[in-house]
């Protein structure tokens, strides 16, 4: 798992947030954006990839703060809608 700065535009989540051009620019440091998320194919254990989630939604935060010297408020992940799918 990977995370990085976010990207610069991205028009859907700027909407969803609300924020105009200057407020994108104060604020596109707060978040952190997933770079990277791989869990091999053969690895089958049932919400895996949500548990994995949850528990760098905890850390990153500090992780974040004492590296780089600012607090991170967001994180984006993106999904993939053609390899998505459910495992029963």
């Amino acid at each position: 798992m990977g995370w990085s700065s976010a990207v610069r535009h991205l028009a859907c989540r700027d909407h969803f947030i609300g924020w105009t051009a200057e407020a994108r620019k104060k604020n596109l440091p707060l978040i952190a954006y997933q770079t990277r998320y791989l869990i091999l194919p053969w690895v089958e254990v049932k919400n895996l990839a949500s548990y994995l989630l949850a528990v760098i939604a905890r850390r990153i935060p500090s992780d974040w703060s004492r590296i780089y010297n600012h607090p991170v408020y967001l994180l984006e992940t993106f999904v993939d809608p053609e390899k998505l799918h459910s495992r029963s």
